[in-house]
């Protein structure tokens, strides 16, 4: 049953049904019954202007006539909220609540007939459904739980909707054959009682599934955070109700707890996203929820940066998500560093699970028209640079020049697609790596296209680690950016080049508009990468932009309105020792 069903059941039973007894909604623990009835039914039945549903929680309730004093409470508040304290005519003398709200308070049940009649009608449950729910987590015993509701339903013609887990309210017992090898499960005895006392309350028992999808976009519209909402599409919901199974979670108050540590944490983060950024954190965190168990927490299982094992493979757990979320701690530095990482990890992640690119490796097992679709939708996925690891490339180029040579299939314009995401941000990858030998053409027609389809692509390479390093030159940026070189320092020092991919004239505007721990972190930045470099280490270009660049810092230092700050000029003097050092160095 739907929920939008489910409404409906649940109206004609309030307004139309004429029998005298509750029915009962029940469904795991976390699988959304408490969000519909809030934010599903409630809303459904008022729309004609009537609150006409009266919802009380009985977890930790001790006794019915705290039961009463919530149902008065709850009711008094409606009154109030409605700015409607006159009493309506045609009430029902509530009798059950209202002996319960005497005994709680203790009233006087010899009171003057006129106080008890403005109690009765202090409590008008006319048009009213009263839900109970969590009755299995009540302190009440379930017999009195259902004698109360078939008091309000018999004597006060209320209708009562009780609500529960009762997979948790109903036990067996194990018993074994004579020979002790089979086992037959037999209700408690008083499991049965409870079983014939609610087959004379309830009339009806519906199972509640949960609309996971419509719950999980209204969960997230409901913390109205910018950043939260862009994963609102359809797609995304999907993907998210995915991880729910995939993880066998389906626990709504665990994703309500994940979205509440993925705001907090986006909102620390004072560096721009990529939205695949911000959707790893968001998975990886709803992932993690689930390991987090009453009374324990797991422990860190993973690099100095991320676990698999508590995110997965696709969206792993970054440490600084999990130091906050266990310690409520930040670590502002750890981001740039991190996501450098996680970048670096992709680039070594395979396709094993894409059905296209599974189609194309097995090109030979499949009909004409299924590979040209695949071919299509590779295409289409090329079209982002982090669609498909640069690591299939090699495999890829093969298999295109198959196709080709079979299917007579132009792959021109996916090649040039391919180069322009390696030159992109390609820098990283290793050529060597991206050609490991696994097949071999045997035609030399062949080979010639698949050697120059492999010159192209170890030439984008180049062209990748020679560009110019994409930075904002501004000094607000400049601790991050330490962090990042620090976390890629080898990377610089395998492709022999670095201070010269920067342009010469911002670079020296970013070191006059420093502060003095700005420029011991652009010194950091330096040192990271030429502390132990040595002649023939690094491009000669390197070496004729250091000099450059320490010439325009002494003929800037010279000028007094360019540096007044003392220990800015020191700081600058620090900057063209070290300069001349790793120049020294070089050369």
């Amino acid at each position: 049953m739907t929920n939008s069903e489910l409404n409906k059941y649940i109206k004609h039973y309030l307004e139309e049904d004429k029998t005298k007894s509750a029915i009962m909604l029940t469904g795991p623990w976390g699988s959304g019954k408490s969000y519909y009835i809030n934010h599903e039914l409630v809303p459904f039945l008022i729309k004609d202007g009537k609150n006409q549903c009266v919802v009380v929680s009985l977890y930790g309730i001790k006794n019915v006539s705290e039961i009463s004093k919530s149902i008065y409470l709850e009711l008094r508040a409606k009154v109030l909220r409605s700015n409607n304290e006159v009493a309506t005519t045609s009430k029902i003398l509530a009798k059950t609540v209202a002996k319960g709200i005497t005994s709680f308070f203790g009233v006087d049940l010899s009171a003057s007939e006129d106080e008890m009649q403005r109690l009765y009608e202090s409590v008008d449950l006319s048009d009213k459904l009263i839900v109970l729910e969590d009755i299995e987590r009540s302190q009440i015993n379930i017999f009195e739980i259902l004698g109360y509701a078939n008091n309000l339903v018999e004597q006060d013609g209320v209708k009562v909707l009780l609500v529960a887990n009762e997979s948790e309210m109903i036990e067996y017992d194990e018993i074994r054959d004579e020979k002790g090898k089979n086992i037959q499960k037999v209700l408690t005895e008083k499991s049965a009682d409870y079983l014939r006392t609610k087959e004379k309350t309830v009339s009806d028992t519906i199972s509640f599934t949960g609309d996971y999808l419509s719950a999980t976009r209204a969960i997230i519209e409901g913390f109205k955070d910018v950043q939260l909402s862009l994963f609102t599409k359809d797609e995304y919901i999907q993907e998210i109700y995915d991880l729910f199974v995939f993880s066998k979670s389906g626990n709504l108050r665990t994703f309500i707890y994940a979205c509440q540590k993925t705001v907090d944490i986006l909102k620390q983060i004072d560096t721009e996203l990529k939205f695949e950024d911000k959707r790893t954190i968001f998975y990886s965190i709803i992932l993690f929820s689930k390991h987090i168990k009453a009374g324990s927490f797991p422990k860190w299982e993973g690099t100095e940066f991320l676990s698999t094992d508590l995110g997965n493979n696709l969206f792993p757990l970054y440490y600084f998500c999990y130091e906050y979320i266990r310690w409520q701690q930040f670590d502002k530095s750890r981001v740039a560093s991190t996501l450098a990482s996680y970048k670096k990890m992709k680039l070594y992640q395979h396709c094993s699970g894409d059905d296209d690119i599974n189609v194309l490796y097995s090109y030979f097992t499949y009909s004409e028209d299924d590979v040209f679709n695949a071919l299509r939708n590779i295409e289409e996925k090329l079209k982002n640079p982090e669609a498909i690891p640069f690591y299939e490339y090699g495999k890829l180029a093969y298999y295109f020049i198959c196709c080709k040579i079979v299917l007579d299939w132009d792959y021109s314009d996916v090649k040039m697609q391919m180069l322009a995401n390696i030159r992109k941000i390609g820098e990283e990858i290793d050529g060597d790596l991206l050609f490991l030998p696994f097949k071999e053409f045997n035609d030399e027609k062949e080979k010639l296209l698949f050697e120059e389809f492999k010159a192209d692509i170890l030439a984008a390479i180049e062209d990748a680690k020679n560009k110019p390093v994409e930075i904002e030159y501004i000094p607000e940026k400049v601790a991050t950016y330490y962090a990042a070189m620090c976390q890629n320092k080898y990377t610089y020092r395998n492709n022999h080049r670095f201070i010269s991919t920067f342009n010469m004239k911002n670079v020296i505007e970013l070191i006059f508009k420093c502060s003095a721990a700005q420029l011991h972190d652009l010194r950091g930045i330096l040192f990271a990468v030429y502390r132990d470099s040595c002649k023939g280490q690094f491009v000669e270009q390197d070496i004729d932009f250091m000099v450059e660049l320490k010439a325009s810092i002494e003929s800037g230092m010279a000028d007094k309105t360019l540096a007044k700050d003392r220990i800015v000029q020191l700081q600058l003097s620090y900057l063209c020792d070290s300069l001349q050092q790793f120049i020294s160095q070089l050369s």
